[in-house]
């Protein structure tokens, strides 16, 4: 899939150490949760790990499953922010 980083979006991978391969990977295979505002928020579940254990490389696993907290924000194609995650996504 591609997507295109809002500005403000690549200033907090910078300050709260995510880096791109991992936002990518949260897009690509991470579970989604709707936000207010009409977008959606993407994170890796200890369900999608299990997952990705058959698909990624094991270097790529032990830094997703060291940052499952991440999350991303996107509203179509557009990433609108990323952090970490330290509240439950409510359904």
């Amino acid at each position: 899939m591609r997507y295109n980083t809002s500005k403000h979006a690549e200033t907090r991978m910078q300050q709260r150490g995510i880096s791109a391969r991992l936002v990518r990977n949260v897009i690509s295979y991470g579970s989604t949760h709707r936000v207010p505002g009409g977008a959606v928020a993407k994170r890796i579940s200890r369900k999608d790990l299990k997952e990705l254990d058959q698909i990624l490389p094991r270097h790529e696993l032990k830094e997703m499953n060291r940052q499952r907290d991440v999350y991303v924000v996107m509203q179509h194609a557009n990433v609108l922010t990323v952090g970490h995650r330290t509240a439950r996504f409510h359904r």
